[in-house]
């Protein structure tokens, strides 16, 4: 999945393969499941769960108070 644009909020259940995003994440307090995640941009807040395979980033991730994994 490409997307251009931005995440304002996930509290659900979010799960791609390939996900590349020019954007950003403004937060999460649910679950991101992604096997190839790129972002351009950013992630600002993150309190719930996040696990990829594979994670690029350019650009930052704000604040984290939850789960963030690689396998």
């Amino acid at each position: 999945m490409m997307f251009a644009g931005y995440i304002v909020l996930c509290t659900g259940y979010i799960r791609f393969d390939t996900f590349h995003i020019v954007g950003y994440i403004a937060l999460c307090t649910g679950y991101i499941r992604f096997d190839t995640f790129h972002i351009v941009g950013y992630i600002a807040l993150c309190t719930g769960y996040i696990r990829f395979d594979t994670f690029h980033i350019v650009g930052y991730i704000a604040l984290c108070t939850g789960y963030m994994r690689d396998t």
